[in-house]
């Protein structure tokens, strides 16, 4: 995964400030002309809020259905799957 020859996966995580254990807890596209595709993760007692983009508008979305299959799942057993 890649956006401008850079890679998307892990994405940049920001802090929010609400807990729960390296699980992948929400996932969501505000506009697919944008590719960018949002999610919140937390670990521990501290909350993320990071976005993974793309060049490839089809691809996004195969990610995000495959997101929305792992919310609620380790963040590290997601990063395991391979996507084709």
């Amino acid at each position: 995964m890649s956006y401008g020859g850079l890679p998307s996966w892990p994405p940049l995580l920001l802090r929010m400030d609400e807990p729960e254990i390296g699980t992948l807890t929400h996932v969501r596209i505000d506009e697919l002309s944008d590719c960018r595709i949002i999610l919140r993760i937390y670990d521990g007692k501290t909350g993320y809020l990071g976005y993974l983009v793309f060049d490839d508008n089809e691809f996004c979305l195969r990610v995000y259905d495959l997101l929305k299959r792992h919310v609620g799942k380790p963040v590290k057993d997601i990063g395991d799957i391979e996507i084709e």
